[in-house]
């Protein structure tokens, strides 16, 4: 009589990620566009980042900048995932909730949007634009369980005339549960 003893060792869980990017230069200017990434991941999100490197400038185009000051309150973005989900993650005048609450001359900046940061994006240097790693006006954890396989949207606004936002990239940084 033999006896057979079979163990199957199960460990923990490891988590996916994927890094996408669009770096497909634009400018608005009193309107929208959008720019977008592909994702392959088949999983259930456990955590979505992302960074945006942009300029708002005064002058006729991003090309020629002027000696003006821009508006920074006139800033939006959206992020939506392909379960059509959005989270806003700078807010314009329009909305009520102002982001970006200073007029001036900002640097061209990469803000990354991270749940997990110490401050609310808008809420230092004065209300002007800055680089850093800041929480989004709406929390990424919106898309936390939603399959991220498919066509990710980041909706960039400048909503009003005069001065320019100008888009260099973008990058999202995605997380899910697939063993």
């Amino acid at each position: 009589l033999f006896i057979v003893s079979v163990f199957l060792l199960i460990g923990p869980a490891a988590a996916l990620s994927e890094t996408l990017v669009n770096d497909t230069f634009g400018q608005v200017d009193n309107s929208t566009t959008t720019r977008t990434v592909t994702s392959s991941l088949t999983g259930s999100l456990t955590n979505v980042v992302i960074t945006i490197d942009f300029h708002k400038i005064s002058g006729s185009n991003c090309a020629s900048p002027g000696g003006g000051s821009s508006f920074s309150s006139e800033i939006s973005f959206g992020l939506t995932s392909p379960a059509g989900t959005t989270a806003n993650l700078v807010q314009d005048f329009s909305s009520g909730n102002t982001t970006y609450t200073a007029n001036g001359n900002a640097p061209r900046v990469q803000v990354t949007f991270d749940d997990s940061a110490a401050a609310l994006v808008g809420s230092t240097n004065g209300g002007l634009p800055e680089s850093g790693t800041f929480r989004p006006v709406q929390p990424l954890s919106t898309f936390n369980g939603e399959n991220p396989q498919g066509i990710w949207t980041l909706t960039l606004g400048d909503n009003f005339i005069l001065d320019h936002l100008c888009f260099y990239s973008f990058t999202l940084q995605l997380t899910d549960d697939v063993i």
